[in-house]
C-alpha cells in the first residue's frame, strides 16, 4: 500500500514541476547529489562541489566542454593583451559554474552573487549577462541554504500528506 507520505512526495513533485513549467525553468525535479556524478567531472572536478539537475548531469561532457573552449577564449584573449592575469586565473571555476549550476529544489539556481562580485573584481568590472542583479542570488548558496531548501521540499510533502489526509482518510 502506498502510504501518504509517498502520495505527499509524488504531489510535491508536481507541484514543482508546475511552478517550473510556469516559470520557463526545466522539468526536472530533483538534484542528483554530487556524489553521484563527480568520478565522471574532468575540467571541473575542481570546481564543482554542489548538486546539479539531471539534465546538466547528462550533459556533463558537454558543459565542461563548453566551459572549457570558454575558458581557451579568454586565455588567447590573455595572450592578445585583452584579458588581465587576475581574470583569467579566475576563468575555469567562473565557467564551470556558468555551465553547472547549482540545483536547488530540482531547478538550476542563479549564479551566486559572490562568485560575480570576486569575477568583477579580477576582471575590472566586465559585464557578463549572468551576473546581472537580477540574476544573481546572495544566501542561497550554502550548505545552510540547501538544508533550508531540503527542508522546504520536506515542510511541501508533510502538507501536501495532511491535505491528502484530510481528504481522504488514511491510506491510499
Amino acid at each position: 500500500m502506498v502510504h501518504y507520505a509517498s502520495a505527499a512526495v509524488a504531489v510535491a513533485a508536481v507541484v514543482l514541476q508546475l511552478a517550473a513549467v510556469a516559470s520557463g525553468q526545466a522539468l526536472d525535479v530533483s538534484c542528483v547529489p554530487l556524489d553521484e556524478f563527480q568520478a565522471n567531472l574532468t575540467y571541473c572536478s575542481e570546481f564543482v562541489t554542489w548538486p546539479v539537475t539531471p539534465t546538466a548531469a547528462r550533459e556533463l561532457a558537454s558543459r565542461e566542454a563548453t566551459a572549457f573552449a570558454e575558458y581557451v577564449n579568454m586565455r588567447e584573449g590573455y595572450k592578445a593583451g585583452n584579458v588581465s592575469a587576475p581574470c583569467l586565473s579566475y576563468q575555469a571555476y567562473y565557467q564551470c559554474t556558468l555551465a553547472l549550476p547549482r540545483c536547488q529544489l530540482g531547478r538550476n539556481q542563479e549564479l551566486c552573487l559572490f562568485v560575480c562580485e570576486e569575477h568583477a573584481r579580477r576582471c575590472l568590472g566586465a559585464d557578463y549577462s549572468g551576473c546581472a542583479p537580477s540574476a544573481t542570488v546572495g544566501s542561497a548558496c550554502s550548505a545552510a541554504a540547501d538544508a533550508q531548501a531540503s527542508g522546504f521540499a520536506v515542510a511541501a510533502a508533510l502538507l501536501a500528506a495532511a491535505l491528502l489526509g484530510a481528504a481522504g482518510g488514511g491510506r491510499m
